[in-house]
């Protein structure tokens, strides 16, 4: 039972991990006003979500198809990781065109 609940709290703690580490503040719901703080919370919503959806993909690997916490959470992170790679390319060239 505690495992399980574990697991379950990944699809919450880690996307808000996400989001303090990547958009820079602690509040998601509180739009800044600045432009630049704006880039950066946009960036921490899109990362937040990004994880959730890895972290969904690693829970349904676990609970519904059978696998390793090990395998699901290293499939779900490297999905995290290039999903994270193109967001910051794509954020990178948004931010050159506006300069």
């Amino acid at each position: 039972m505690t495992n399980e609940m574990i697991y379950m709290a990944t699809l919450l703690v880690l996307p808000y991990a996400a989001f303090v580490f990547f958009g820079e503040t602690l509040i998601p719901f509180i739009k800044p006003s600045g432009l630049p703080q704006r880039i950066r919370w946009r960036y921490g919503k899109k990362m937040a979500l990004v994880m959730f959806l890895c972290m969904v993909c690693a829970n349904v690997m676990i609970f519904l198809l059978g696998a390793s916490p090990i395998t699901a959470f290293a499939v779900g992170g490297s999905i995290f990781l290039l999903s994270g790679i193109y967001l910051h390319k794509k954020r990178v060239e948004f931010v050159e065109s506006i300069t």
